[in-house]
């Protein structure tokens, strides 16, 4: 089963690894497809304009450090566009096109979109009380992110 508890798949003739853990390992693609379901072929164009150095790629975006911080991918991905494409990105960068600033750990959640985490604690440092996302200003917008992760 996927992340979402319905029945994984694989298309194009790929073959289904039941027991793997690993979203990108759980089909064994034949020659000249890829993705996570097999879905895409090798020789597809992607046209997104990648920025901070990332790399274009067609298929489904690597879901690893959503699952690692304990978050639900399809809330928090920001994944791809209808046709598939993505931007690989650097370290420190994630989203569609590599345009937003990593997540950082805060607490029992994470910031995005550069927020910084803000710990308020004991007068000697001893104790942290809360901790809390501190949202940045969009420059491309004006407008401050919002919400418990920005």
């Amino acid at each position: 089963s996927d992340l979402t508890g319905g029945v994984w798949f694989c298309t194009r003739g790929g073959n289904c690894k039941n027991g793997e853990k690993n979203l990108a390992k759980k089909c064994d693609c034949p020659e000249g497809t890829f993705g996570l379901h097999c879905e895409y072929e090798v020789d597809q164009t992607c046209n997104l304009e990648c920025e901070n150095d990332g790399v274009c790629k067609v298929g489904l975006k690597d879901f690893t450090k959503m699952d690692e911080y304990g978050l639900d991918i399809e809330s928090f991905l920001g994944g791809m566009d209808s046709y598939g494409e993505h931007c690989v990105c650097p370290e420190g960068y994630t989203g569609l096109t590599c345009d937003k600033e990593e997540a950082v750990q805060c607490g029992q959640g994470v910031c995005f979109n550069g927020a910084e985490c803000v710990q308020t604690t004991s007068l000697d440092g001893s104790i942290i009380y809360s901790e809390f996302c501190r949202c940045p200003t969009d420059p491309n917008t004006g407008m401050a992110f919002a919400g418990k992760f920005c």
